[in-house]
């Protein structure tokens, strides 16, 4: 009797093997490795299931200790693509990891932005009230607002700003107390940003580009003179000229311009743009973007 009963449930033991599904056994199988190797293979498998996320750089300001003198510098951080930009930037000002040495962030890393609305140009940043639990100085205040915005004018779409506290416009007036905002209109002002000396806004690293080149950036340079060379990967030179800046006022100048290239004998090239020394006319502060052409 005992003998029959241990051949029965041998038998049931083939037929439920047998009757499962291959996603069944695949289950089990990944289970089973995935407990044998551990993390590595965990990781692998969520890399195949999961999509690149896409990435956006922003620019943001912060000020810069130059020996007891402070000034602004602009830095480029890359993010998880979203659709608020804006407050994206505002929250990797307040907590995102700064990149140049004796930089400064100009809000105290505790704050939230409540809201951030823009309307007819004009930018109300809602922040919480512990954005006023801050002890700056005078100068450092004044390059700390500064710093917001010119975060914030980045986007097209933003000409002024206003600061806001826990949805007062009143509450922000007196703000960290050396710099009242109560009239003060709040705009976009590059003067007294000294770093870095040259920047480039077009075209942008792995930018495809035509034969006539359009070329969009920023420059504190002597004399407000830019040099530019663009060449392909073989190393022949495009074009190459120096130009003067004109836009904007102050030390810090804009430009705008268009340049005419030569054929490429290879699909891919690099611009480079750099100020002029004074001393012996070499390039200075240069600035290098891998680039494409049609």
């Amino acid at each position: 009797m005992k003998k029959k009963l241990s051949v029965l449930f041998a038998i049931l033991l083939i037929l439920t093997a047998c009757g499962k599904t291959d996603d069944e056994s695949s289950k089990e199988s990944v289970k089973e490795t995935s407990l044998e190797t551990g993390k590595e293979t965990t990781k692998e498998s969520i890399n195949e299931t999961e999509s690149e996320e896409e990435m956006m750089d922003l620019a943001l300001y912060y000020i810069l200790d130059m020996d007891n003198e402070f000034t602004l510098v602009r830095e480029i951080h890359q993010l998880k693509k979203t659709d608020q930009v804006a407050k994206a930037a505002m929250e990797e000002l307040i907590s995102g990891k700064i990149l140049t040495d004796k930089a400064i962030r100009p809000l105290p890393e505790h704050t939230k932005i409540h809201s951030i609305n823009i309307k007819d140009g004009k930018a109300i940043i809602d922040f919480d009230k512990n954005v006023l639990d801050h002890a700056a100085g005078s100068s450092v205040e004044a390059e700390s607002i500064q710093a917001i915005v010119n975060t914030i004018t980045e986007f097209d779409n933003v000409k002024e700003v206003e600061f806001w506290v826990d949805g007062s416009k009143e509450k922000a007036d007196n703000w960290w107390g050396h710099v009242g905002l109560h009239d003060l209109k709040l705009t976009r002002n590059l003067d007294r940003v000294w770093t870095p000396a040259i920047w480039l806004t077009h075209p942008k690293n792995g930018d495809q580009v035509s034969n006539k080149l359009r070329m969009v950036g920023s420059s504190m340079t002597f004399e407000s003179t830019v040099g530019y060379t663009v060449k392909d990967k073989n190393g022949n030179i495009l074009a190459e000229d120096t130009f003067t800046a004109t836009g904007g006022d102050g030390m810090r100048r804009l430009f705008d311009i268009s340049i005419d290239l030569k054929d490429p004998s290879h699909e891919e090239g690099t611009l480079e743009v750099y100020g002029i020394s004074g001393k012996d006319g070499s390039p200075t502060d240069k600035v290098t973007v891998n680039i494409r052409f049609k």
